[in-house]
This record gives C-alpha cells, sequence and structure tokens, in this order.
C-alpha cells in the first residue's frame, strides 16, 4: 500500500484551546493515533492533536477523521501496523489534516493576539495506534 493512496474524510475539530503565555520553551508537536481495527465500511479512525507553544502563548488542536485506503493494513499485527506509520507518515493525507489543524489554530490564536509562527509543512508525526 503507497502513502498516495490514503485519504482523509469527515475531518472534525474535536477541542481546541489556546493561552496567552510568558517565559516558555518554544515548541511544536503533530502526534497521530490510529485504530487498530477498520471499522464495518474499511476505514479506519483518526485522532490527531496539534501542540505548540511559543514565547507569547500556547495552542492545542485535536482534530479527528476517517482514513480510507488502509485496507491493506487491516489486522493489528506488528508488520502490518509499522507498515501503516510509514504509510501514513509519507501520505498527503497527514498533511491535509494537519493543514487543518494549523488553520483551526492560527485563528484561534488570532483572538488572544498571539502568533506562533507555526510551520506550514507538518512537523515530523508521532504515529501511534490507538487503545
Amino acid at each position: 500500500m503507497a502513502g498516495d493512496s490514503l485519504r482523509i474524510v469527515s475531518p472534525m475539530v474535536m477541542d481546541v484551546r489556546a493561552s496567552v503565555l510568558y517565559e516558555a520553551d518554544p515548541h511544536v508537536t503533530w502526534s497521530v493515533g490510529y485504530a487498530p481495527e477498520l471499522d464495518d465500511e474499511g476505514g479506519r479512525f483518526l485522532l490527531a492533536n496539534l501542540h505548540a507553544v511559543g514565547a507569547e502563548g500556547r495552542v492545542d488542536v485535536e482534530i479527528s477523521a476517517l482514513l480510507l485506503g488502509s485496507s491493506g493494513a487491516a489486522s493489528s499485527a506488528d508488520d502490518d501496523a509499522s507498515q501503516l506509520e510509514d504509510d501514513l507518515s509519507e501520505s498527503e493525507a497527514l498533511e491535509t489534516l494537519y493543514d487543518i489543524a494549523r488553520i483551526t489554530a492560527r485563528g484561534l490564536l488570532g483572538t488572544i493576539d498571539v502568533d506562533l509562527g507555526l510551520p506550514v509543512a507538518s512537523p515530523s508525526p508521532d504515529i501511534t495506534q490507538l487503545v
């Protein structure tokens, strides 16, 4: 299965938080969890979190989506999970999900007049299987 055959549908922002901070250690993390099994229609649930902290503030955006095209990794065996994680990390699907999270974060940060300079391209994702 190639990473470019994966696509997301029904992305939904689940939770957002932003606050003004001072003297913080700047960092950005992009974490993605995936369901161990496919649903009845062959999709796989994803839950992603964008977390960013800068000198002026912080933001967290949690977003969910359904991943399609992942039927090659239907079982939860270690090698299938590893293949799915590799395919996800190279896919445009995760980049699209990051774009949605980043745009949401920028809008929310604008309400408290904070610019964290979020990267346009997603940071390297931390991909794990959900429990």
